[in-house]
This record gives structure tokens, sequence and C-alpha cells, in this order.
């Protein structure tokens, strides 16, 4: 499997999450924090948002640049689909006919930001009943260079205040701690 479903790998998450900054209104103490989260994830876990996934009709990937110091991350303000209108996501998009997912992350990249980023890692793939989007990671030192090549803008965004934007899309406030969960990266606790 390619995503983790684990109790301890969730709590990481939501530990992290909650130690970046990220608070619920009306909920001040840390496991209330870290339960919200919990629920969360499991509940995109259990609704079948995350996870495996074979032939789909729609396929995508999204990528995430951070700074070397993993301070800052490209993002990108979507004009479209709608349900995305005017929210940061990570750049991205529709992978080609025989294309594979890398290879779709670096072309998508470049066209969407001018800048050539030949070294993605996967980290996770997230799916509906027609869809599957394969998520990527990346670090580079030029990363301030992006320039919007498309209709959508792109920004360079703090890492340390994701949680706190309500522009954003909401699963990126667990995404992106994901990227930055060392062990997870590693693979060690991949089952």
């Amino acid at each position: 499997m390619k995503y983790k479903n684990s109790s301890n790998w969730i709590e990481r998450v939501a530990h992290k999450i909650y130690m970046e900054g990220y608070r619920e209104p009306n909920h001040a103490n840390y496991n209330e924090q870290a339960s919200i989260i919990k629920d969360l994830i499991l509940r995109e876990l259990r609704d079948g948002k995350i996870g495996d996934v074979v032939d789909k009709q729609y396929q995508y990937v999204a990528g995430f640049l951070f700074s070397l110091d993993f301070n800052n991350v490209v993002l990108i303000r979507k004009n479209k689909p709608k349900w995305q209108e005017g929210l940061l996501n990570g750049v991205g998009g529709k992978k080609e006919e025989g294309e594979d997912p890398h290879s779709a992350m670096v072309r998508e990249f470049q066209e969407e930001t001018g800048l050539y980023v030949p070294e993605w890692s996967f980290f996770m793939e997230m799916n509906g009943d027609d869809w599957v989007v394969n998520f990527f990671w990346a670090t580079q030192d030029n990363y301030d260079t992006v320039e919007s090549k498309t209709s959508e803008r792109v920004e360079i965004c703090e890492v340390s205040k994701i949680f706190l934007r309500e522009d954003v899309i909401q699963n990126l406030k667990w995404l992106i701690p994901m990227c930055l969960d060392k062990n997870y990266i590693s693979g060690e606790c991949r089952s």
C-alpha cells in the first residue's frame, strides 16, 4: 500500500499539525485538537479518498516544491475546477495518455511555473470513484524563481502559516505535514 492508516502515523501527523499552529476555533487544548485532526484523516481514509488505485478515468498529479530548509512551499491559486476556485493547492494537473505519474509531475510543474524540477518524490495517492491524484514533493534551491505561466497564480507560502489560512484546499493541512514527516518520507512506516 502507498498510504498510512496506522494509528501511530495518524497521531504523529495530528501532533505535527498542532505543533505548527493549526487551531480549530473553540478547541483550545492539544488532546481536542489532535482528536479533531485524527478524525479528519480517518474520515478521508474511510471514505476512500486515500488509498490504492488502479484504473481510474481521471488521473492527476500534484506536487509541493519546498525551499531547502522546508520553510516555504510553492502552491498555485486555482481557477478551476469550480470547487477549488480562489483556493491554494499543490501545483499539478492531468496526466496525459501513456504518461507515468513522475513524468506528468515534471511536465505539469514546468508548464505552470516555468521551473524544471526533475527530482520529485512520490508520497501518496488519493482517490475517488473515477479519479486518482498522485502526490509528490521536492526541494530545490531556486524554488523562489517560479513564475505564473498560466491563468492560475503561483505563490510561495510560509509552511508554518498554511494551517491558519482559510484560502487553502483543506487537505493541504495534513498533506504538507506528511511531506515534512521524516519517518513517513523515509519509508520507515510504510506497510
